[in-house]
């Protein structure tokens, strides 16, 4: 079983996962029920292993048993909290939302760190003023001198914090406030107990939320900044994806739109030889909306999105594949290749059909990011009417949007529209 062990770490680190699920699972099989007492170390890491080797071949309803085995096996906060952040992964690739918040807050409990599902404005406006008390007046870029964590309880709950971000931000309107919450006790818990590769994705999505929520663009910037110099000069490469993306988006506001292109591109390079294969994904999504913000033609940017379609569709992520079929919808109109201006119908598009997918989609983001782009694509091409009922659909759904940078050249579109309107 130990052999079996060191053969699935070993093929898992060359990324040849099916076989390393293969060692794992032989080695698992070699044990028995007091194997789970007498070693029980060797018997959870085999477990844990084949479960992530398994999440990453995509066979989500054996991750969802071994971890439930885990949960159910796991003698020690550092082990169980190990589980629930596969836990978390698996309810964020298929989509929920809410049952990853709820997992995520009965795991941070275990550590004492008890927070409240559905924060009020003021609960966040606490924990923000608490960062700037915490810098006191130092530079932003001076965290960078800040000691190691050392605790490890403290670095396993420190872990699940970027494991349930994104959840909290997709969850809907009630995960808003969360999702602030937990970047700002991110940042202080940082600054109290000092750097781990957590305190990276808190430092940068810090900084993406700081410009649109808390209207201080430059230090959103300098948080994102520091967190790939810490990721650098720790060596935290399992974060380096993860920042390079938040610097994307939190770049746009202050830097050239190039600059945030190419720490898109930089983002989905890593992912790729990390096997990250959601941010992967995820950065096919910013790619097209940087190219389309920088003003690259059309056809470059159809060439473009076609090339990142295919690669999601083999990753089976149907939510950013819709992503990328709505900036083609909206590429499609502009280059006349629909069956009329005003429509998204024509090049294998049903607009109906599509809509009604979106409809019932959880991701609320998604949903506001189709009716904003058929705003745009309606009032440029003089169909005022149209735009306005795209408006009126896209209203309700604005909370999504106010802090999501990666729409920022959609915030004008809609700027524009409102402004011909009213």
């Amino acid at each position: 079983a130990e052999l079996n062990l060191r053969a699935g770490r070993k093929a898992k680190s060359s990324a040849a996962y099916a076989s390393a699920s293969r060692y794992l699972a032989a080695g698992m099989a070699l044990l028995d029920e007091s194997d789970w007492k007498d070693r029980y170390r060797l018997a959870f890491d085999l477990c844990l292993e084949r479960a992530n080797c398994e999440l990453l071949v995509i066979n989500f309803d054996t991750v969802k048993q071994l971890i439930g085995v885990l949960l159910e096996r796991g003698v020690s906060k550092t082990d169980l909290a190990a589980a629930y952040r596969l836990k978390l992964v698996v309810h964020d690739l298929i989509g929920e939302y809410s049952q990853a918040v709820d997992s995520a807050l009965t795991c941070l409990r275990l550590f004492g760190i008890d927070l409240p599902r559905h924060p009020s404005d003021e609960q966040v406006r606490q924990e923000y003023e608490m960062v700037w008390h915490n810098l006191d007046g130092r530079p932003i870029e001076s965290l960078i001198d800040l000691p190691q964590l050392a605790d490890p309880e403290m670095q396993a709950a420190m872990d699940i914090f970027p494991a349930v971000q994104t959840s909290a931000f997709f969850s809907g309107i009630t995960g808003i406030n969360l999702c602030y919450l937990l970047l700002c006790r991110n940042v202080n818990l940082s600054m109290k107990h000092g750097l781990t590769g957590a305190s990276t994705h808190g430092f940068s999505w810090f900084g993406v939320f700081l410009g649109p929520v808390f209207h201080r663009y430059p230090e959103g910037y300098r948080f994102a900044k520091l967190a790939g110099a810490v990721v650098e000069k720790h060596d935290f490469s399992a974060y380096r994806t993860k920042v390079q993306n938040a610097t994307q988006m939190a770049a746009l506001w202050t830097q050239p739109v190039t600059v945030a292109l190419d720490f898109a591109w930089a983002a989905y390079r890593t992912a790729i030889k990390t096997g990250d294969l959601w941010l992967a994904c995820y950065s096919w999504t910013h790619i097209l909306v940087d190219l389309r913000l920088r003003g690259d033609c059309l056809e470059s940017l159809w060439r473009e999105s076609e090339q990142g379609l295919e690669f999601v569709r083999k990753a089976k992520l149907d939510v950013m594949a819709d992503a990328i079929m709505i900036n083609q919808r909206f590429i499609a109109n502009m280059r006349g290749r629909t069956a009329m201006f005003s429509s998204f119908n024509g090049a294998g598009s049903d607009e109906a059909a599509f809509e009604a997918k979106l409809t019932g989609s959880p991701v609320k983001y998604l949903v506001c990011f189709y009716w904003i782009l058929k705003l745009a694509a309606r009032f440029l091409m003089g169909d005022y009417e149209a735009a306005l009922a795209a408006f009126e659909k896209a209203k309700p759904l604005l909370w999504t949007m106010s802090a999501h940078i990666q729409l920022l050249d959609y915030f004008y579109y809609g700027a524009l529209t409102v402004a011909a309107l009213y």
